[in-house]
């Protein structure tokens, strides 16, 4: 009896080697029946403290913030679609860049005065920024663009850029606008969703070949997978990337896993083609 209990503690041990140190087991297999959560792809408690240290530029909402959690169930539902889909999906982008915003240099030692001569302590940005909305579709970027408008100082400058994908794997960037001196802002990009994470890289290279320090980039976005993100890293481990969700993996489909569909689809549903007058940055943007 007492052998036996040693060996079922021994294969308890090894389970839990298994769990912590990455090695395959039932709850990592990516199977239709199974429920998935954000974040579980990473563990909880060490394992996820050592996962944190070694991606120390993703920031992951959900795993800390309620209200992201809250946003994030209500696009994923597949019954939220129409004008209850844009609503939501919009409510959940504002709050990701509000947190995005959070991680760009601030002064934290100011002083203001209330429209009542109250002094009172506080914290602003201390950057100029450069707003972009990224997609494949054009139609949808007057919402995206809307978004950065509500969240984003009034004095950000804002472009919309549309994605391309030749034959070749080259991505060509079709941008609105761009700021003379765009190496003095802060750059903050909105992508609703990251599953080919070659596209995010490719524009960051653009944005370095003219004059851009890649720590001066955030990447804000509601979803990316394990995989992207660890390429995100390994390239661009200089750059901020703020997501509300992380999940699994990347599905045969190119969809997300679990995700939220397709984002483009569910959200031009109802959107009106309102494309920007964009102008073809494609010279210099192939993913390395």
């Amino acid at each position: 009896m007492l052998r036996r209990l040693h060996a079922c503690s021994r294969i308890g041990r090894q389970a839990a080697a298994i769990a912590i140190f990455g090695g395959s087991c039932l709850t990592c297999s990516y199977s239709e029946g199974r429920i998935y959560s954000s974040g579980e792809i990473l563990g909880r408690g060490v394992r996820l403290e050592f996962w944190k240290a070694k991606h120390p530029n993703i920031v992951i909402l959900d795993l800390d913030h309620e209200i992201v959690r809250l946003g994030m169930t209500r696009v994923r539902k597949a019954e939220c679609e129409g004008e209850n889909f844009i609503h939501d999906a919009n409510a959940i982008m504002r709050t990701v860049v509000n947190f995005a915003l959070a991680e760009l240099p601030k002064n934290d030692d100011i002083v203001v005065t209330t429209s009542e001569g109250h002094q009172c302590k506080g914290s602003e940005l201390a950057c100029l920024i450069y707003g972009v909305s990224m997609a494949t579709s054009p139609v949808i970027q007057r919402e995206l663009q809307q978004v950065l408008r509500d969240v984003l100082p009034s004095d950000s400058v804002l472009s919309c850029v549309q994605i391309e994908q030749g034959r070749n794997g080259c991505y060509k960037f079709l941008a609105s606008t761009s700021p003379d001196t765009i190496e003095d802002h802060e750059i903050l990009v909105l992508i609703p969703e990251i599953s080919d994470v070659e596209c995010v890289i490719g524009f960051i290279h653009y944005l370095a070949q003219h004059g851009v320090e890649k720590d001066k980039i955030t990447v804000a976005t509601l979803v990316i997978h394990r995989e992207a993100a660890d390429k995100f890293c390994q390239v661009c481990k200089e750059t901020r990337l703020v997501t509300a969700s992380f999940d699994a993996a990347k599905g045969s489909d190119g969809y997300i896993v679990p995700g939220i569909g397709n984002f483009e689809e569910r959200y031009a549903s109802l959107v009106s083609d309102t494309s920007c007058d964009n102008q073809d940055l494609s010279c210099s943007s192939q993913s390395r």
